[in-house]
């Protein structure tokens, strides 16, 4: 990539300039990763915005739903938070 200066072997270090400026760092996973097997057990939610437009609806927020066994996912728009 043109422009991009890398200090060292950017691959063991993680020198590259853009990932220091960015603040960006990797870890490794050391844990044991304990996947979700019953359905509604765990539902992982995300809350977005509020959005510059609102929709026809007059929504401007959204509201992401996801079962952590199923991977099921909905949305539901919002008027207000």
């Amino acid at each position: 990539m043109d422009g991009l200066d890398v200090i060292g072997d950017h691959r063991i270090k993680g020198t590259c300039e853009d990932c220091i400026f960015g603040k960006m760092y990797n870890l490794l996973y050391n844990e044991e990763v304990i996947y979700e097997t019953r359905v509604m057990e765990h539902i992982h939610v995300d809350l977005w915005g509020p959005s510059p437009v609102t929709s026809a609806g007059g929504s401007q927020y959204f509201m992401l739903l996801m079962d952590g066994a199923s991977l099921f996912q909905t949305v539901e728009f919002l008027r207000e938070k």
